[in-house]
C-alpha cells in the first residue's frame, strides 16, 4: 500500500523581531506575563542554472541535453545544513551534494542517493505527489510516439526510481540543524526563469517545471549524538509531508496554447491559471492516446493534482503522511514570503529530499522549448521564535483521536474541532503574539484543557526596587541545556525523574469528578452506521439557539439526520458533536467519544422467554445493577454497546428461582500475537 500526499506556498509580511535586546532576550517582562517574541531572521539560498537543447514529451523521447550545472545552497546567521548530518556548513555545493572529492566536495556519506543528470541526460517525468514504500517521490518517465493503427500520439511510462546514477532528474538530501524550534518558507523572489533564444525570447520551458520537498524526518540533538544516531539521521524516511510547487503555473507561450487545445481540448490564454491537471500516477506499459491521458478517462494511470489541499492519504505500513497543498505561483501580492510552503523545522536535526524535474504532462512540455536554458532560484526564509523559542509541544502520551487543538478566532471564539491525529490549525500557538499551545482531551463525558509550558529560564530583575518595579526576565531555552546561564534559574518542574524535559503540560482547570457535561447524547451503533440520539443540552440552554456539527474522526459534517452512515464493518471511529450560538458562533459545549462498528452484530433474541418475569439488567456508573424492567417492554439506554464492551445481560426470576444471561452475538476470530485474539 502506499500513502500520498501533497504541501505548499503563500505569501506573507517581511519579519522583524521587537521587544528583545541584542542577546535576544526578552524586554520588560512582567514576573506573572509579558511578550514573547523572537529576533531570528535566516536566509537560504539554492542556485540551479541548466542548459537544455533538445527536450520533449509529446512527440518523441528525446532527453534534455546540459550543457551547465550549478547548483548551490547557503545559509547564514548560525543557520546549519549538511549533504551528510556530519559536516555542517553555510554553502553546499554540487561537489558537496555528489560528494566529489576532487572538486573539494565535502560530503562522508558513502550510501547517499542523490543524482544530478548529466549532459544529454535529463527527460521529462511526471508525478502526482504519492510517496512510495521507502519515503520518496514516485516518478515516472514517459515516452509518445504514433500509435501504430491510428497514428494519433500515445503515451507509455515507466517507473524512474529514486537512486543513485539516475539521470533523468534532480534529487539530493539536506540536513537542517538548529536548536530551536523554526519554521522553512519560501521567499517571494525565489523563480524558475527560461534563457532567451537567438531571437531574445523565452521558449517557455520554465514554466513546465517543478520542485518539490519531502520532509524525511526529525531527530532530537541527544538521540542524534547517542550510538547509531548518525546512521539513524540518514535513514530518516518517514516522509512526514510534501511539497509540490509550481513557479510558472500562469505563464504560457502562444504554441502551448495552440497545443494544449489540439492535443487535448484545452482553452487557455497566456496569462491563464491553470488549475488541476492529470499527473502519472502509476506505470502505463499500453500505449494511451494522449487526449484519454487524463484523471477521468483513466482514473487508475492519472491521477488529479489540485491546486488545494485534498484529503487523500491512505494506509500504508508507514506513518499516515497527512495531505497537504499543492501550490502554483505566488501571485502579485505584496508579501515577502510565502506562509502556505510552510515546513516546520523542530529543535535538533531535521531530513529534507529536494526534487526539480520536468512535467512531462504540463501544456509547455514541447519539442519547440528545446535548446533553452533554466535558471532555479530558490530562496527560503527561516524564521520563528529564534533565540527565545520554546520548545515545540510534546503531544505523545495522548489519545490523538479524542484530544484536540484548541485555537480562538479575532472574536475570541474557541474553536476545538481539529483532532491531534490531523495538522495542527495555522496559528495554533505563536510566541511571538504571545499565543500558547492550548488541547483539550474529552471522551465518555469527561473533559480537560491543558497548555504547554516550555523549557525557560528566569531571572528576577529589579530586585532593589519595590515589588511592583520587579520583573522576570523569561528565556525559553532548549531541553538539551541543563545548567542556567549566569543569576538565572531553570525550574526544577523541567526535570522529571533525571530526565531533563522540553517542556510540560499544565492543568488549565480543576475538573470536578462530579461534573456533568455540557452535551450529552446517546449513540446507538447498528450495522455501518451510528445513530446519534437524545442530545442532552444541559440545563438553561434553548436548543433552538444552537447550531450543531457533526464531526467524525476529525472530518465536519459526516452525520445526515443524526446518522453517520455507509461505515466499514469492524471500525473504530470518534464521533465529536459540537454546539455553537447561532448568532454568536460562541462554542457553547462539545460531546466526543470513541466507537466500534461491529459489522453483523446481532441483537439479542429474546424469544422463549417469560416476557412478564425476565428483566434487563444494567449497571450504573457507580457499579450498581439495575434490573427493573421487564424485557416485555422497551429496553433502558445503553442496555448494551458492543462499540464500549457492555455486553447484553438479562435475569429470570419466578418463585423464589433466579438465573442471569449474557447474549454472545456470533462472531469470528483471529490469535493475534501475544496470544490476544482479534474479534
Amino acid at each position: 500500500m502506499k500513502h500520498r500526499s501533497r504541501i505548499a506556498v503563500k505569501e506573507n509580511e517581511s519579519l522583524k523581531a521587537k521587544g528583545t535586546d541584542s542577546t535576544g532576550r526578552l524586554k520588560n517582562m512582567p514576573v506573572k506575563a509579558g511578550p514573547f517574541v523572537f529576533n531570528l531572521f535566516l536566509l537560504l539560498i539554492l542556485g540551479a542554472f541548466l542548459s537544455l537543447s533538445t527536450y520533449a514529451w509529446i512527440t518523441s523521447n528525446r532527453t534534455v541535453k546540459l550543457r551547465t550545472l550549478d547548483v548551490g545552497v547557503e545559509v547564514s546567521n548560525g543557520f546549519q545544513i549538511s549533504v551528510d548530518a556530519v559536516n555542517w556548513k553555510a554553502v553546499v555545493t554540487p561537489y558537496d551534494i555528489l560528494g566529489d572529492e576532487q572538486e573539494g566536495g565535502m560530503n562522508t556519506w558513502a550510501e547517499h542517493i542523490n543524482h544530478i543528470p548529466s549532459a544529454d541526460e535529463m527527460k521529462p517525468v511526471s508525478t502526482i505527489g504519492e510517496i512510495d514504500e521507502d519515503g520518496f517521490l514516485e516518478m515516472f518517465v514517459g515516452k509518445v510516439e504514433a500509435e501504430q493503427f491510428t497514428g494519433l500520439l500515445a503515451l507509455t511510462t515507466e517507473l524512474s526510481p529514486d537512486e543513485k546514477g539516475n539521470q533523468d532528474y534532480i534529487a539530493f538530501d539536506l540536513f537542517f540543524k538548529t536548536s530551536y524550534h523554526v519554521d522553512l518558507f519560501l521567499e517571494k523572489s525565489s523563480n524558475v526563469i527560461g534563457g532567451p533564444n537567438a531571437s531574445g525570447y523565452t521558449k517557455g520551458l520554465e514554466n513546465a517545471v517543478r520542485v518539490g520537498f519531502v520532509k524525511q524526518g526529525h531527530i532530537s540533538l541527544n538521540d542524534y549524538s547517542n550510538p547509531g544516531g548518525l546512521l539513524a539521521t540518514r535513514n530518516l524516511d518517514r516522509a512526514e509531508s510534501v511539497t509540490i510547487w509550481e513557479p510558472n503555473s500562469n505563464s504560457h507561450t502562444a504554441q502551448a496554447i495552440n497545443d494544449a487545445f489540439n492535443s487535448y481540448g484545452a482553452t487557455i490564454t497566456q496569462f491563464t491559471r491553470v488549475m488541476p491537471y492529470s499527473g502519472v500516477r502509476d506505470e502505463i506499459p499500453t500505449e494511451t492516446l494522449l487526449r484519454n491521458a487524463n484523471y477521468i478517462d483513466r482514473p487508475l494511470l492519472f491521477g488529479e493534482v489540485p491546486e488545494e489541499a485534498v484529503d487523500t492519504y491512505i494506509q500504508s505500513d508507514k506513518p499516515i503522511v497527512e495531505p497537504g497543498d499543492y501550490y502554483r505561483n505566488f501571485g502579485n501580492g505584496s508579501m515577502l514570503y510565502d506562509e502556505d510552503l510552510e515546513i516546520e523545522l523542530r529543535a535538533g536535526i531535521t531530513k529534507i529530499r529536494v526534487y526539480i524535474w520536468i512535467e512531462g504532462q504540463d501544456y509547455d512540455c514541447q519539442d519547440f522549448a528545446s535548446g533553452t536554458n533554466l535558471e532555479f532560484n530558490l530562496r527560503f526564509i527561516i524564521f520563528g521564535t529564534g533565540g527565545i523559542a520554546g520548545n515545540p509541544p510534546d503531544i505523545t502520551g495522548f489519545n490523538e483521536n479524542t484530544t484536540f487543538y484548541v485555537t480562538y478566532d479575532a472574536l475570541g471564539n474557541e474553536h476545538n474541532e481539529t483532532p491531534l491525529s490531523k495538522r495542527a490549525p495555522r496559528g495554533w500557538y505563536n510566541y511571538e503574539e504571545k499565543r500558547w499551545a492550548n488541547i483539550v482531551t474529552r471522551n465518555n463525558g469527561k473533559e480537560a484543557y491543558f497548555v504547554w509550558i516550555p523549557r525557560y529560564q528566569y531571572k528576577i530583575m529589579n530586585t532593589d526596587r519595590p515589588i511592583d518595579e520587579q520583573y522576570a526576565d523569561v528565556v525559553f531555552i532548549p531541553q538539551e541545556q541543563i545548567i542556567a546561564n549566569e543569576g538565572y534559574v531553570i525550574p526544577e518542574a523541567f526535570s522529571f525523574g533525571g530526565v531533563q524535559q522540553a517542556g510540560y503540560w499544565m492543568s488549565k482547570y480543576e475538573v470536578s469528578p462530579d461534573s456533568v457535561p455540557v452535551i450529552d447524547a446517546e449513540l446507538i451503533i447498528e450495522d455501518n452506521s451510528i445513530k446519534v440520539m437524545n442530545i442532552d443540552y444541559g440545563a438553561g440552554i434553548n436548543p433552538s439557539d444552537l447550531v450543531i456539527e457533526y464531526w467524525l474522526d476529525g472530518l465536519p459534517n459526516l452525520a445526515v439526520n443524526g446518522v453517520y452512515a455507509g461505515l466499514e464493518g469492524r471500525s473504530e471511529h470518534t464521533v465529536n458533536i459540537i454546539a455553537r450560538n447561532k448568532y454568536t458562533d460562541e462554542f457553547v459545549g462539545a460531546f466526543t467519544r470513541e466507537v466500534l462498528v461491529v459489522q453483523g452484530a446481532n441483537k439479542p433474541d429474546l424469544t422463549g422467554f417469560n416476557q412478564n418475569t425476565t428483566f434487563y439488567v444494567t449497571w450504573d456508573e457507580y457499579g450498581n445493577e439495575h434490573n427493573e424492567i421487564p424485557v416485555n417492554m422497551a429496553p433502558p439506554s445503553g442496555w448494551y454497546d458492543y462499540a464500549d464492551k457492555k455486553w447484553a445481560n438479562i435475569v429470570t426470576r419466578n418463585n423464589g428461582k433466579e438465573a442471569y444471561f449474557v447474549w454472545i452475538p456470533k462472531y469470528e476470530y483471529k490469535k493475534m500475537n501475544r496470544g490476544i485474539a482479534s474479534i
